[in-house]
């Protein structure tokens, strides 16, 4: 009996250490799915932070050709209003030129116009003078 005893723990013994194996190939095989799947993973996840990189790469690059176009046309009205300012400064100064030139003629006329006046009172005077001499003359 105690011979059927022990043979009994050994079946039972056998059974459990089978048992464990089975779940030890099963541990593994869940283990090898697993190590499968998270490499899989990793793979999904570089190929999307690669996308992601090389779409971020694209952006910086299309906000960066527009910077460039939005600076050169700002660069270019820039040089327009400056070349638009120069322009105009210019014109001030050819008018104020002309403004100066023609208030030296206005004083010029001016003066001219004085010294006829002055000429047209002494010969206006000269005339009264003459028609009163020959109006004396006429009366002797």
């Amino acid at each position: 009996r105690h011979a059927d005893e022990m043979l009994a723990q050994v079946k039972a013994a056998q059974a459990e250490v089978a048992k464990e194996r089975e779940e030890k190939r099963a541990l593994q095989s869940k283990l090898r799915q697993v190590t499968l799947e998270n490499a899989q993973l990793a793979e999904k996840v570089t190929e999307a932070a690669t996308t992601c990189s090389k779409a971020v790469d694209k952006a910086k690059k299309e906000v960066h050709e527009q910077y460039k176009k939005e600076l050169a046309t700002l660069q270019e009205a820039l040089d327009d209003a400056n070349d638009n300012v120069e322009s105009i400064t210019l014109d001030k100064e050819l008018a104020d030129e002309r403004a100066e030139q023609a208030e030296a003629q206005l004083d010029a006329l001016r003066d001219e116009l004085e010294i006829a006046q002055l000429d047209l009172a002494t010969k206006s005077e000269e005339l009264v003078a003459l028609q009163q001499q020959q109006q004396q003359q006429q009366q002797q």
